[in-house]
């Protein structure tokens, strides 16, 4: 039985929320004044209204506006170290719901079984009392440090919780909608806590809307986590009995990749067999490959593709992203570092990729300092490790590197040397959005239902010519990424083995119906011009600003650029 405040659930109309949650509010503060033995009949859940008495006797200040306190760094290290392959199931799961949550939530994190924040994604939607209160990795969600929360109560319940406002015991969360859904390993047992917070009167047409809604994305999370657990324990269960050629390698960061094959790459349109065409060229020759494309049509996918064609070992295949290394460590994570004694401190990237395959994530994202580097340790096939002088052999590792800007684009703007992209580009391969490939897309959604369907361990349900319409029809900026999360999502909240056009996210259909017609409704528009409108529309709604009208439309400011210029639209 889930904890959700089952009478404030049962009102229909924001107004009469409003003034419910201003019961809330004057119960709590009648706790908090007068003290336990004043505190009258509770508005709220019983298991809430337990952990409201237990966070004022703890001594919560409910009225402070930050929440400093936390697990120190060595006790954080041992933690994260623990739960490795679950974060990084986490943060596949939430990379891959990105687009649409950066949009609709405060924060996702995920918590141990004992409150510990491990895991952190923030959204675009707060504000100054919650950025004050900084929600980081390494703080605590316990009913004695932060007062009573969503994810104290999911950690002591081991259920779903929903808090709304003035549930939460300190007054900084008063304006948030926070959805806590336990998480279980591949043997039923609970590990820790998937938290969803947003401000409930910023989300679709209020807190009506936003109560069902983020319930239901927060369990969708959580069930594709999960699911992901399982895939992964039983891949880890079973590898030790396959042929080595079944399971060529594991990523050493992530845990154990799914193995995709040419065949998981779906579509028979002209311009994406020319694609495979050259991935299979690029696998069997070890050429360095560059792949570029729009966010979400599968780049990453078909570097792996790539890797595990070649079958090298799990030890000399690695992924690199610049994004996400400080920069105080960045030469180190990728060259090493010597020690006094003259070996190895510090095994870097390049070191361990050694004859085997080195991903190169968003490859424009390289800083200067490095490619100048990088290039010369390609040309010598040796280099040094930070603070050493002896060379270290390189070997000949395949280089695959990705990009959403094309790589002329790249060159010319400054965010690649010349030389540098020639020389990681023996094979340049470009992946066509998903409206340049239509044709590509039936075959796929078939395909992604019954993968998806695998993944969450039901079984795969069918579309309703409604639904096939409506996903059809709808602008997909985030290309085949963005499809399978719409998937992901409908078979989640379906419930059934019929996925109707309901069941999608509420943007699609609009997306769908308003995005195709015309203003006066009398025709239909074609790809172009919707996509040309929604374009025009953003720049509106951003006064013109190119990175965030870029970032409503879930495209690269370069992409934005291009399609100003062939689209002729000029900022007023």
């Amino acid at each position: 039985m889930s904890i959700v405040n089952s009478r404030l659930n049962a009102l229909s109309s924001d107004k009469e929320k409003s003034s419910y949650l201003a019961k809330i509010r004057a119960n709590k503060d009648e706790l908090v004044r007068m003290g336990e033995s004043l505190f009258k009949t509770p508005s709220v859940e019983p298991e809430v209204a337990v952990l409201w008495v237990a966070s004022r006797n703890a001594g919560v200040d409910p009225y402070a506006s930050t929440n400093s306190e936390g697990i120190d760094y060595e006790e954080l290290s041992k933690r994260l170290a623990e739960n490795a392959d679950t974060i990084a199931v986490v943060d596949e799961v939430i990379e891959s719901f990105r687009g649409v949550l950066r949009k609709v939530v405060t924060s996702v994190f995920y918590a141990d079984s004992e409150g510990v924040v491990l895991y952190l994604f923030e959204g675009d939607v707060s504000n100054d009392n919650y950025r004050q209160f900084g929600t980081r990795v390494g703080g605590l969600w316990r009913e004695d440090v932060t007062g009573t929360s969503a994810v104290s109560l999911c950690v002591k319940h081991q259920d779903v919780v929903q808090l709304v406002g003035p549930e939460h015991y300190r007054v900084v969360m008063q304006d948030h909608l926070t959805t806590a859904v336990p998480i279980r390993d591949g043997e039923g047992e609970f590990i820790g806590v998937l938290a969803m917070t947003t401000l409930h009167n910023k989300v679709g047409t209020g807190l009506s809307y936003a109560q069902p809604y983020m319930l239901g994305l927060s369990m969708a999370l959580a069930s594709s986590i999960e699911g992901t657990i399982r895939l992964k324990t039983r891949s880890l269960d079973t590898a030790t009995e396959k042929e080595k050629d079944e399971y060529p390698f594991r990523e050493l960061r992530e845990g154990v990749w799914n193995l995709p094959r040419f065949d998981d790459f779906v579509g028979s349109s002209a311009s994406l067999s020319n694609a495979k065409k050259l991935a299979k060229q690029a696998a069997a020759t070890g050429m360095n490959v560059l792949i570029s494309g729009e966010m979400g049509v599968g780049k990453l996918m078909l570097a792996k593709i790539i890797a595990a064609k070649r079958g090298v070992s799990p030890e000399s295949l690695m992924m690199l992203s610049f994004s996400g290394i400080p920069e105080s460590i960045l030469e180190e994570e990728v060259f090493g570092k010597e020690s006094l004694g003259g070996g190895a401190e510090k095994v870097g990237i390049l070191e361990q990729a050694k004859d085997g395959v080195l991903i190169i994530l968003d490859v424009g994202d390289i800083p200067a300092k490095i490619q100048h580097a990088l290039l010369n340790a390609i040309e010598e096939q040796s280099f040094c490790r930070v603070g050493g002088s002896v060379r270290v052999p390189l070997g000949s590792p395949q280089i695959v590197s990705t990009s959403e800007i094309d790589l002329i684009e790249l060159v010319r703007s400054g965010k690649l040397r010349s030389d540098l992209a020639i020389t990681l580009s023996s094979v340049s391969i470009s992946i066509p959005p998903l409206r340049e490939r239509r044709d590509d897309e039936r075959m796929l959604i078939g395909y992604l239902i019954k993968r998806e369907s695998e993944r969450l361990g039901v079984a795969p349900p069918r579309l309703t010519s409604r639904a096939m319409q409506v996903l059809l029809a709808a602008q997909l900026p985030g290309n085949v990424r963005q499809l399978r999360n719409i998937l992901q999502y409908a078979i989640v909240v379906s419930e059934k083995q019929t996925i109707e056009a309901e069941d999608f996210p509420l943007s699609i259909e609009e997306g769908a119906s308003n995005g195709l017609a015309d203003t006066d409704g009398s025709r239909v528009l074609t790809l172009k011009e919707a996509e040309q409108k929604a374009i025009e529309h953003a720049l509106e709604f951003t006064n013109g600003n190119i990175r965030e009208a870029g970032r409503v439309l879930g495209i690269s400011r370069s992409t934005l650029y291009r399609k100003m210029e062939e689209y002729r639209i000029v900022c007023k």
